[in-house]
Parts: C-alpha cells; structure tokens; sequence
C-alpha cells in the first residue's frame, strides 16, 4: 500500500495597499516563536497526514480483508491473535511516496478488537477503525510506528522557513491609532501615494515632532517632499519642540536639509564673523548693515569683556561722548566700517541717537527673522541710572556664549 501526500502548499494572504512593511531584523521574539512554529509543524504534519491517509484507507479495506480472512465465529478466542498477527504482518511495512519523502515508513500495531463494546479510551495517536458486520460492530484500535527521513525534513524545514520569513516580511501590519488618525487627517491635503510614505514614519516621532508635523502639513509651510525627507532623517527625530522652531528658521533661509537641522542642533549661542561681518545666532547666518553689525559688536565686546558687567552707559543728550566715539570709530577702521559712520564720530562724537539708531535697527534685524520672543535672548537688556537718570544698555545673552572669529 502507498500513501500519498499533497506536494503543493499555496500561501495566501490579502494585501493591504495602505501598510508599512514589518521589520523583521527588528523583532528577534516573533522570528524565533515563528521558527518554533514552523519546527513542529514540520515535524507533526508529516506523521498526521500518514494517519489520516492510512485511517481512510482501513476504513474502506480493513473490513474486507478481516471478514476475507475469519474462517470461524468471533467467539473463538484464538481469532483476535490470528488476525493481529496477519495484519501486523501484511502492514510491516508501509511505504510513503511524495517527492520530497519525510515519513521513510511506517508499521501498524494492533492495540484492541471489540465486538459491540466500547473500546478503552488509549493514546492519542491511536486510530479506531469501525464497520458493521449484520449486528455486529466491530471496532479495531491500532498505531502506526512511523521512522522519519530527517534530510528530506531538515530540507522542508528550511524551504518552509525561508517562505514564511519571506512572506511575513512583506505582510502589513495593522495601522496604529496615530496612522489611522494621520489618513483621517490628510485625505485632503496628500494623494495615497503620500499618506502611505509618511505613515511609515509617523509612529517614530515624538508628540511635539508629529504635531509640527501636522501644522507644516495643514499650512503647507514646506514643499510635501521636504517634509518626507525631514522626517526620515535619523537626526530630526532627535529635535525638541525649541529646536523645532530653529530648523523652520534655518530651513527658510536655506532648504539644505543638512544645514538647517545642524543649525536647530546647534548651541544657543552669539559668534561675531568680524573677516565677512556676520554674526551666527545659534548657529544661523545672519547678515546685518555694517554700521549696526560695529554697534552689535562693540556692545558684545563689552559683555565678553565684563567691563562693568557688560553695561554701557548712555552719554548725556546734551553733550556727546567723544572718548567712546573715537573708541569706537577706530574698531570700525580696524575691520573696515563705513567711512561715514567713522567721521561722523571722529567729528561729532557718540549719542544717545546715534546707539538708540543702532540698537533698534539690531532689534528690528532680528525679529524679523527670528520672532520677539526668540530674538530677545540675543537683544538688549536696560537699566535706569538712579543718579543721572540716563539708562544703561547691555546684551542679554550671558558673555561665556559670545565669541569672535
């Protein structure tokens, strides 16, 4: 007798068009637990298709060649050896044919014959056998003894290992309640195409990044496809809301995505670029006017510096203050200021005007671009002199933050 085994196992699964892939370098657990799976089904599956196919066939044969081979009445006690001898002999040997043979062979073991009783509950890889014969019902109790092939099964194994690995790592995973409510909110405002991209990010971020997400989106502050690349950026999930804000204010100065998220990273600090008279705030390039670029710089000198305090005090308005001016003046020449601004107070001296011009011009510089709130670190701060009722000026910024290149 030959047991057959179906050779073709077809996989399938419905696809989700809307899904990102699982990564599966990433989850070491469900590898193993899948192998594990795969290990014993490999291993059970063989030996209980066996059973089934042999069961179906004692079912349709096994009845015929006892009754074939009873020569006498079922009271004789001798009959239940004879004919377990003869089947254990007939079925020695049970060959399986497939392609790829797991089961080598099996051998069938009589366990118990009744006649109109029930058989005693046994093994679970038992088999029971039943048919009637007139009003007899027989019932016939045996196992099948199978040796297994271990290359062919190493060999399934490894097939059916490499299939599954290779199908699950296609096979989407569930959208999270943050991906469902990201398809929700940008069905108007992104195709499919996009919300897919996206939606393989959005559970990396954290809440400030996805909500400044969701605002760059809704107002369309940046083109969709700066976006998706900011956010597949390893160093942009590492940003805070504050340093969220410098890489909108870096960005809309430069779209090098590089850059800008370097520059939102970068310390808060002030460096004076005195060579092409810049100043970098918090790692932004800024270009001022040149005559207020020397004012910002000669007050950040002062704050460097310490002298008292980084405080400069107003001259008063009726009478200019020549030494300051001449001090000035000759920073000015030193790294090429405006020749007007340097007669002007070689000539005429420092004024309040004249720094009350300059600060405000600085002022206005920087929050334009950067916003009153974020500028007034890098701004003035001011004290009145109770004794001259004039007031006193200096940086806000701490000294130990300011440098000069």
């Amino acid at each position: 007798m030959s047991l057959f085994f179906p050779q073709k196992i077809t996989l399938g699964y419905k696809a989700l068009m809307n899904a990102k892939l699982v990564k599966l370098t990433q989850r070491p657990a469900f590898i193993i637990c899948l192998l594990s799976l795969i290990l014993a089904v490999t291993a059970v599956l063989p030996r209980v298709s066996s059973q089934l196919s042999f069961e179906q066939f004692a079912n349709n044969n096994l009845s015929t060649i006892i009754n074939q081979s009873l020569e006498s009445g079922f009271n004789d006690t001798d009959i239940f050896s004879y004919l377990t001898d003869q089947l254990e002999t007939t079925y020695q040997r049970i060959e399986t044919e497939s392609v790829l043979p797991i089961i080598k062979s099996c051998s069938m073991q009589i366990i118990d014959w009744k006649v109109n009783q029930e058989l005693p509950i046994s093994s679970i890889s038992a088999t029971t056998v039943t048919w009637k014969e007139g009003a007899l019902q027989h019932q016939l109790l045996f196992e099948l003894d199978c040796h297994y092939n271990l290359l062919n099964w190493f060999i399934f194994f490894i097939l059916c290992s490499t299939l599954s690995l290779l199908v699950f790592s296609f096979w989407p995973t569930p959208y999270s309640h943050r991906q469902q409510q990201w398809l929700l909110q940008t069905s108007n405002t992104l195709n499919r195409s996009q919300q897919i991209e996206f939606n393989k990010f959005i559970d990396a971020l954290t809440s400030p990044q996805y909500q400044w997400l969701e605002t760059h989106i809704t107002k369309k502050q940046w083109q969709t496809s700066a976006l998706l690349n900011c956010i597949k950026h390893n160093n942009f999930r590492l940003l805070d809301s504050e340093q969220l804000f410098w890489l909108d204010i870096a960005f809309s100065q430069s779209d090098n995505l590089d850059d800008a998220i370097t520059i939102a990273k970068h310390d808060d600090n002030l460096i004076f670029g005195l060579k092409e008279k810049v100043i970098f705030v918090h790692g932004l390039k800024i270009k001022l006017p040149i005559t207020p670029f020397f004012y910002y710089y000669w007050y950040a000198s002062k704050r460097l510096q310490d002298q008292h305090q980084g405080w400069l005090l107003n001259p008063a308005s009726t009478k200019p203050d020549r030494q300051l001016g001449e001090e000035l003046a000759k920073l000015m020449s030193e790294y090429g200021g405006s020749t007007r601004a340097i007669n002007d107070l070689l000539e005429n001296g420092l004024t309040p005007k004249k720094l009350d011009q300059n600060r405000n011009r600085i002022k206005d510089e920087l929050i334009s671009l950067l916003g009153e709130t974020h500028a007034e670190t890098y701004l003035f701060s001011s004290k009145r002199d109770l004794k001259t009722t004039r007031f006193s000026y200096r940086l806000t910024i701490d000294g130990q933050k300011v440098s000069f290149t």
